[in-house]
This record gives C-alpha cells, structure tokens and sequence, in this order.
C-alpha cells in the first residue's frame, strides 16, 4: 500500500504517517495514533515510492477565504489565484479548490486528511489555521505573515511596507494624511500601523482614518464623505489597495479638485489599472511572482523531502513612484 492508501485506513493526514514512519521527534501525535498507524503498515505492507518518477501523486488543497464575487472585485487576489494555479500546473502538483465558508461540513474537513499539503492566501485568523492543523499539519500560508511555529509562512513586512508610504509621504511636504482602506475577519494591517507609525512622526498636524471595504465604491463614499468637512480637508491620501484608490480618484475630480494639485493620491498592491489612471498612480508594488515561487519551494520541500523545520520568509515590497503625489 501506499502511503496515502495508509492514512486513509488510519483516518489521519498523509504528513502524519509520513513523520511517524520517519520517527520525527518535533512531531507530537498521540501514542493511540501512531500505534494504530504502525499496525496497518505491518497489516497491508508500504510500498516506499520513488519520489522522482511519482509527483504526479501528490495533490494540495487552495483555501480560497473570499468569495468569487468578492475575489472578482478585488484584482490583486484574483490575480495572486491565477498564478499560483499556473504555477501549480507547471509543476504537475494537482490541486483542489475549497471555500471556507464551506469547511464547516464534517465531510468537507474529512476531505482535508488526505491532501499532501494546504495553501491558504491571504490573512486569516489563528483560530481558524488552528482548526485547520486538526485535520492535516501541512500548511502554506502566502501573502499572511502568520505567527504560529508549525504553519510555513511566505508574505511581506506588514510594517515597513506602511512606513514606507507614511515616510515617503512627510518627505514630500505632507503633514495632514488620510488613509482610505477596508477590512476582512480582522482589523487591517495599514490601519493598524497608520495609527502606530503616525503617533511618533511629530511634524505631522493631523490625520484620519476611514475604514470600509477593498472595493472602488468604498473608497469614493469614503472620499466624498472626507471632502465635506472643509477645514479638514487632507493634502495626501494613503489608500488600503489600489481599487479602493480608482474610487477616490472619482470622488476627487467629482468635487472639481485635482490630483496631484489639490490632494495627492498613494495606493498599495500596484494592480493592473494603476499605471492607466490618470494621473499614474504611486503605489506599493508587492511581488505576487516572488512570493508564489518561494511558496512551491518550501511546498516541495515538505512534500518530497520530508522538510521537518518550519520557514518564515519575508518578501521585499517596492514604493512605485508615478505621477500621483505633489511634492509640497
């Protein structure tokens, strides 16, 4: 039998007899579980495949956390979606696609056993990751700098990343800032380190923060909220993503301002419109491309060299500087 054929018989993951059958001390499993894996191996025999002639077998599920409406609107995840499928594909590592919301079926979850490894995009929760290692231990985490030791991470310094637009923002000149964004299951990373990092820059007059969804409309409801309160008015926008960016365009110019001139505009994920707005629009650019190829890295190497230590890699973020900011 297989070594999948294995964990199937023992209701457990294909990682959790792989580890027990290599003795690997870092992994805890209960005695009752490895005694029960142990006495299958000697009731239908293992056959230990040669690595290299079967990927094939191997199979990985994608936890997609967003619906596909809410995907669709959001470029920068439909995009991160699509190239980590392509990549997959590539490497010939069949994948399965499950939505979260629909994980809270027993049967759904049962499913989650017999996968090689799990990818989730995105930020997510500790609580739901932790539900998730119940069912199998073999999880990738992208584009989620996630603190939990047995979970391999690949994302970017949430903080650096905002300081960089709030540092490059002052050198400009600007001292009154808004920052436009959403939120998913928690509160989002830019809002969290806006407050954080703008607190200790004491040539800044004042700030605000406005919280939505990662969507145009939110971002151009936001913004013409914003603008009635005329001696509040900010000279620089910092916005949550580069959708929420186009809608603050809109409501900018609907109000007879212009940008740069009036108020200066800053996004972040440097989606595929960003650089056709106009004016172009300054933005942080983070490396879908980088943080996908390191991911099948470290899948691979849990998958076909029984990499026991967990990694956690942070990927570098790029300030985009186009035409969209004054320089006061």
């Amino acid at each position: 039998m297989t070594i999948k054929e294995i964990a199937k018989i023992s209701g457990v993951s294909i990682a959790t007899v792989s580890r027990v059958i290599n003795n690997d001390e870092s992994f805890r499993v209960s005695e009752k579980t490895r005694e029960k894996i142990m006495k299958n191996i000697k009731k239908y025999g293992y056959i230990k495949r040669n690595i290299g002639t079967n990927i094939n077998r191997f199979k990985v599920g994608i936890i997609k956390l967003f619906e596909t409406e809410i995907e669709y609107k959001n470029t920068y995840y439909s995009m991160f979606y699509l190239t980590l499928e392509n990549r997959l594909k590539e490497e010939k590592i069949k994948y399965e696609i499950f939505f979260k919301k629909k994980l809270n079926n027993p049967k759904t979850l049962e499913e989650l056993k017999f996968l090689d490894a799990i990818i989730i995009v995105g930020e997510t929760s500790d609580k739901f990751l932790l539900s998730l290692l119940k069912y199998n231990t073999n999880i990738l985490c992208l584009d989620n700098d996630i603190k939990i030791d047995s979970v391999d991470s690949i994302s970017f310094d949430y903080k650096l990343s905002v300081k960089k637009v709030i540092d490059y923002l002052i050198k400009q000149g600007h001292s009154n800032i808004a920052l436009i964004t959403g939120k998913y299951d928690k509160k989002d990373f830019r809002a969290k380190y806006f407050e954080e990092i703008t607190k200790k820059r004491k040539n800044l007059k004042r700030t605000i923060l406005k919280v939505g969804e990662f969507k145009k409309e939110s971002g151009y409801l936001l913004t013409k909220e914003l603008l009635k309160n005329k001696k509040n008015i900010p000279t620089a926008i910092f916005c949550g993503n580069d959708n929420i960016a186009s809608g603050v365009y809109n409501a900018i110019y609907e109000s007879g301002r212009k940008i740069p001139d009036d108020i200066s505009v800053i996004g972040f994920n440097d989606n595929k419109i960003s650089k056709f707005l106009n004016p172009p629009l300054t933005t942080i650019s983070i490396n879908i491309d980088n943080i996908i190829d390191i991911g099948i890295k470290l899948l691979k190497e849990k998958i076909y060299n029984k990499r026991t230590f967990t990694c956690k890699v942070l990927v570098q973020t790029d300030l985009i500087i186009r035409k969209s900011i004054k320089k006061l």
